[in-house]
């Protein structure tokens, strides 16, 4: 019970709290050092056991957190960062196993646990976490979003190669053709001169086309999809 107490009492405590952080911060820049080769060869060494440091600390930083709930340690992943950190540390400590050290086809993977570190970050900041809890509960909204607008794309890239596939076959002459147009004049990049172009030849119709399809496709869904992540700000500052 003393220790359980003395876990609740230290991972409760700001300078626990802020010295984790630093850690994190400090294997965020061993990440980004290790991406020079010329350091990496020169400091390997070095920058081995700060590595291994650091995995120490992230180790004992969750035996702290899972000590605090004494006998009934597994309410630790009850929570969704904790599941997060104690994966990417169970990750990096399978890869000091002997089997693992040293395997030259394994750099990669090892080298992708390392940049999972850094995600650790948001679990260092509370509102990093909360931008990206309206993040999650946005997902499911603007699935439904992603299917309106492909629904969209459909229709307009059909109507797209029917009016202009002959005149334009380069941006209408096919249906994947008039789909990767139109999914570039959705983001409002170079529409203008495809307009200009197909205006000079057909006026009317491109008139209408274009600007109901920038109208709907572009100012719509985007208006669209503020709403969502306000209604998904809204959910996660009512959950908090």
């Amino acid at each position: 019970m003393k220790l359980t107490a003395w876990c609740q009492k230290t991972a409760e405590t700001a300078l626990f709290q802020g010295f984790f952080t630093g850690v994190i911060l400090f294997a965020a820049v061993l990440v980004g050092i290790g991406t020079y080769p010329a350091v990496e060869v020169s400091y390997s060494k070095i920058l081995y056991f700060l590595d291994l440091a650091v995995i120490v600390l992230f180790t004992v930083e969750i035996a702290v957190r899972m000590g605090a709930h004494g006998g009934k340690f597994w309410r630790y992943f009850q929570d969704g960062w904790n599941i997060f950190d104690f994966a990417i540390v169970a990750l990096s400590l399978l890869f000091l196993l002997p089997v693992f050290a040293g395997g030259g086809s394994l750099v990669p993977a090892i080298r992708l646990v390392r940049i999972l570190r850094v995600l650790r970050v948001l679990r260092a900041f509370p509102e990093l976490q909360f931008i990206v809890d309206i993040l999650i509960r946005s997902v499911r909204y603007i699935g439904w979003i992603g299917v309106l607008l492909s629904i969209l794309l459909y229709l307009y890239a059909v109507l797209g190669v029917t009016f202009f596939g002959k005149h334009a076959p380069e941006h209408f002459g096919t249906l994947h053709d008039s789909f990767l147009t139109l999914t570039g004049v959705i983001t409002l990049d170079g529409w203008a001169g495809i307009f200009a172009d197909l205006r000079r030849i057909s006026p009317v119709p491109a008139v209408i086309y274009f600007l109901s399809f920038v109208g709907i496709g572009a100012l719509l869904m985007i208006n669209l999809v503020i709403a969502v992540i306000m209604r998904a700000m809204e959910e996660a500052r009512a959950k908090r």
